[in-house]
């Protein structure tokens, strides 16, 4: 009878330490995706952030750009 209940409190006790492990390991798996993204968010943000900026700042986007390309290709072929 001790052996039994010996090894009916040893499966318990396992399996209260495989779910503990288990639910850490979640929990820092979880954390660790969370601030990964706002990791990745907080870069992205600060690109497009820096983009405008310097969109801003030159004065122009790409209609700017295509148009100025036009000119000198048309200056170079008139010559």
């Amino acid at each position: 009878m001790g052996r039994i209940l010996a090894g009916a409190v040893g499966v318990v006790v396992g399996l209260f330490i495989v779910g503990a492990l288990a639910i850490w390991l979640f929990k820092v798996l979880i954390s660790a995706a969370f601030y990964l993204i706002v990791g990745a968010a907080v870069v992205v943000g600060a690109l497009w952030l820096y983009s405008k900026v310097r969109q801003s700042l030159t004065g122009g986007g790409r209609n700017q750009r295509r148009l100025e390309a036009f000119l000198a290709t048309r200056r170079n072929r008139v010559r």
